[in-house]
């Protein structure tokens, strides 16, 4: 069976180079994007493989992005898996939008999302839709505090915390790029994947408050004094008039 071609977003380190090394070793093509080339070029040690198209690509720039997997459809023919590691930069709004038109034209594809929970929760990624192509299949994958260098000129943090320990957080990059490969062997892949404790944790704590929050709106005495309290008519039954 031929090899995948993988898109690898933001590559220059961290869980996007972990992910880049292991699939390149492996014998997956692989596409993969650094804001600058030399630093690319050294994280992957000079890797002139058949197999590996580095690309300069500024993930704050949509024309850049775009024209980036432009040049990997082009440059092998497909593109099988898009990982969306573009972080908290603003890319993480324009990668997958740019791809989709290439997997619906191939009618198939699958695509990673990944989202950091640092400075901003997984669920706060933009949304995805694939249209009616039931053959493009997606996962979001939230991070907790990873081994990935946010401050990397790519994506920048928001609190002050992650500046500090930036380089030094205690989850395996080398772990996590496992597991998305994973996800690509799998039948159905899962919607949302929650690597490391710190990630089930926030998402835990985050599910547990919309829960409450869907108890207290679905209370008929919450739900009627809410609505009076908005002069907001509250619907009636079948055969029955309002007051």
């Amino acid at each position: 069976m031929e090899k995948k071609v993988w898109y690898v977003a933001g590559a220059s380190n961290g869980l996007g180079l972990a992910l880049t090394h292991k699939l390149l070793t492996q014998g997956y093509h692989v596409a993969a994007t650094s804001r600058l080339l030399p630093a690319l070029a050294e994280a992957t040690g000079g890797n002139t493989l058949k197999n590996f198209l580095p690309l300069e690509v500024d993930l704050t720039d949509e024309t850049s992005i775009s024209g980036s997997i432009r040049t990997t459809w082009e440059s092998f023919g497909r593109i099988d898996v898009v990982v969306n590691n573009a972080g908290l930069s603003a890319g993480a709004y324009t990668v997958i939008p740019a791809a989709m038109p290439y997997l619906h034209r191939q009618g198939y594809g699958q695509v990673i999302d990944v989202a950091p929970m640092a400075g901003s929760a997984a669920s706060d990624h933009p949304p995805f839709s694939a249209g009616n192509t039931t053959h493009i299949r997606h996962t979001t994958v939230a991070l907790g505090i990873f081994r990935t260098r946010f401050l990397n000129g790519e994506a920048h943090a928001s609190n002050a915390l992650y500046v500090s320990i930036d380089g030094r957080q205690l989850a395996d990059p080398k772990k996590a790029a496992a597991a998305l490969l994973r996800l690509t062997t799998m039948p159905q892949p899962p919607a949302l994947l929650v690597l490391d404790s710190d990630a089930y944790r926030r998402s835990t704590a985050k599910m547990f408050e919309f829960d409450k929050q869907r108890v207290w709106l679905s209370s008929p005495n919450k739900t009627h004094s809410h609505a009076k309290d908005r002069h907001v008519p509250v619907a009636q039954g079948p055969g029955r008039r309002s007051r």
